[in-house]
């Protein structure tokens, strides 16, 4: 259910080297530059072409990263991205591969900008530069980061070129075993427990990933009311007749949305605005809505969730209000986006 493609008409309609060790010498490349070499990979392989749905890569610890295309590649914001193993990357990059217009066949990346890595034994590097050679999938006609062949990979970056670390392996940066909705801990429950960077991760992957179950059911409306089975709960869905949109009612117990992500609860979905000639799209959420995973487990009251073409072009503001516990947060981010 989550992976059905997109409608475009609709979608578009609403719209070698690094810097030193700040605590001293410069170390072995270690996981350390394998890890930004996969996000890299990842970015590179994002899907296009669903507008604002596919401009963000969820980051299974926690975190996400953000990109859009250019004539080389794409530019790309990582935020808070844990990539294990006590990686976590921030910053902007522009992540180039293509050769000649040709973005499919992905062979070479450089990475060039300024990331900020945390490293596993608490130092920080600035990553300027990094090189990846070798690189190759295994279906050649959808590659993807988790298809990566990583017997040929070579890392060039901090002086030195290596394999790939096999704590970098994609597996373990993007489907690291024994996630689950209570992954970071959250004692108290409080919106308290939220940074910044939890609330881009919710903004842009725990609630498009909501989204996309009420956008493509509003899209099959005709179908009338009717239910969906899950392994992890039931889903119902009831259409109105004279807007054409529909309401969801949810009855989940943990459900693994991929990504690291984690909803569970009852609570329903509906739409408060769906207006492609005004650019904008807003979703509202109430119950008792579980969210988990790659965030601190919190359990919401009301989740409102919207989407807002801005008038400089390419840009999009996702905006939004978490309650809970009789407290709220609230959040506004101004993304680049494309398609």
């Amino acid at each position: 259910m989550w992976q059905r493609q997109w409608r475009l008409a609709v979608a578009t309609g609403l719209l070698g080297a690094c810097g030193r060790d700040t605590a001293g010498p410069v170390q072995a490349p270690g996981p350390t530059a394998s890890k930004v070499a996969v996000l890299s990979i990842a970015v590179a392989t994002g899907d296009e072409g669903r507008a604002f749905f596919d401009n963000f890569i969820p980051c299974p610890r926690r975190g996400v990263i953000d990109y859009t295309n250019t004539p080389a590649g794409r530019r790309a914001t990582f935020s808070g991205c844990d990539a294990g193993d006590g990686v976590v990357v921030d910053g902007d990059a522009e992540v180039r591969w293509v050769e000649a217009g040709n973005r499919e066949r992905i062979a070479r990346i450089e990475v060039s900008g300024a990331l900020r890595v945390r490293t596993g034994d608490g130092g920080e590097v600035t990553v300027n530069e990094l090189t990846v050679t070798g690189v190759s999938f295994a279906s050649s006609t959808e590659p993807s980061v988790l298809s990566l062949v990583t017997d040929p990979v070579r890392v060039t970056a901090l002086g030195a070129t290596t394999p790939l670390d096999p704590r970098a392996s994609p597996a373990n940066v993007f489907a690291p075993a024994g996630r689950s909705m209570d992954a970071i801990p959250n004692p108290s429950g409080s919106l308290d427990a939220l940074t910044d960077v939890d609330l881009e991760a919710i903004a842009y992957g725990t609630a498009m990933r909501l989204a996309s179950l009420l956008f493509d059911e509003t899209l099959e409306s005709q179908r009338g009311e009717h239910d969906h089975q899950l392994p992890c709960g039931r889903v119902h869905v009831i259409p109105d007749p004279s807007t054409r949109l529909v309401r969801i009612e949810n009855t989940w117990t943990s459900c693994d949305l991929e990504s690291g992500i984690f909803v569970g609860g009852t609570f329903t979905q509906r739409w408060a605005e769906f207006d492609g000639a005004s650019g904008r799209l807003s979703m509202v959420i109430e119950g008792q809505p579980a969210l988990g995973g790659n965030v601190p487990r919190v359990v919401l009251s009301r989740y409102e969730w919207s989407v807002t073409a801005l008038p400089t072009p390419g840009m999009t503001r996702f905006s939004g209000r978490l309650v809970a516990g009789g407290r709220e947060r609230t959040f506004s981010f101004d993304v680049r986006t494309d398609d």
